[in-house]
């Protein structure tokens, strides 16, 4: 089974239904984004009382049936021959919405899933979060990827928390273990240089990381890049065995990217920085 997730604008409420399809021969189904995350999220966790509660499995399962049919809904229970294409030129958007992506994404990575990411002009924030889980990636030389710790917005509690400067501490140990593994998935590779390189973006937590996609290349941590759009293109398609000419999903997604959509942060060269 073929996946499509397609993320072309910034994450938000509106990307549960336009953004992930299944693909059988010429045709794109959608998936509801909710309802598979919540699979995904029982999956992931299958020992979790607490998940099994507050997801309740028969209903997770029947509304997961009435968007795709039992029979699609089954071949997710075992991941291992599934193939997912992440096409991605987005700003980032909303944690809560982005999670029911990476549910699916860890559901499928933890599965032996196979997850390559076509990657565009900027992907940044949460965008480059779910780049993170892809094990086979392709960019533009011009691609940009920013990266930052997650943003917790909960508020300290006086009648939970047993003190404010206590909470604070807490949010930041989350907040900083959060962002090594992310970053650890997006460098794949633990090498001198890729440990300092994430033991710098850690010492600057309260910072912008952005990436270079030619420097991602010289970290052995992105498969190739290509030094225009229409090369690009032209690889995509032998890539993935189809002209994405067919979809209209994936034409507008495609066509809607110009120059205007070029990082607007000038890296050095093949290199990284730390915008404050």
């Amino acid at each position: 089974m073929e996946l499509l997730l397609i993320i072309d604008k910034e994450i938000d409420s509106s990307i549960i239904e336009n953004s992930l399809y299944i693909r059988e021969g010429e045709k794109l189904i959608s998936i509801n984004l909710k309802s598979l995350g919540k699979f995904c999220k029982l999956q992931n966790n299958p020992d979790s009382f607490q998940m099994r509660n507050l997801l309740n499995e028969e209903n997770v399962l029947t509304e997961l049936d009435n968007n795709i049919g039992k029979e699609r809904r089954e071949l997710f229970e075992d991941c291992s021959n599934l193939k997912i294409n992440i096409f991605l030129n987005s700003p980032g958007g909303r944690v809560m919405d982005a999670s029911r992506i990476i549910d699916v994404l860890e559901y499928i990575r933890n599965s032996n899933g196979i997850i390559t990411s076509y990657s565009f002009y900027n992907i940044a924030s949460a965008a480059a979060n779910i780049f993170s889980f892809s094990t086979i990636r392709y960019c533009l030389n011009l691609s940009q990827f920013m990266f930052h710790k997650t943003q917790m917005n909960d508020e300290f509690d006086p009648e939970e928390d047993e003190s404010e400067e206590d909470y604070e501490e807490i949010k930041r140990e989350l907040a900083l273990s959060d962002y090594e593994e992310e970053l650890n998935r997006v460098f794949q590779i633990d090498t001198t240089e890729t440990r300092s390189l994430i033991n710098e973006a850690l010492d600057n937590l309260e910072c912008d990381f952005y990436i270079s996609g030619s420097f991602l290349v010289q970290m052995q941590s992105m498969n190739q890049t290509y030094s225009d759009l229409e090369e690009f293109i032209d690889f995509i398609n032998v890539d993935i065995g189809y002209d994405i000419e067919d979809f209209d999903r994936l034409s507008e997604f495609i066509w809607d990217i110009d120059i205007d959509n070029e990082p607007n942060i000038e890296l050095n060269g093949t290199t990284y920085d730390f915008k404050c």
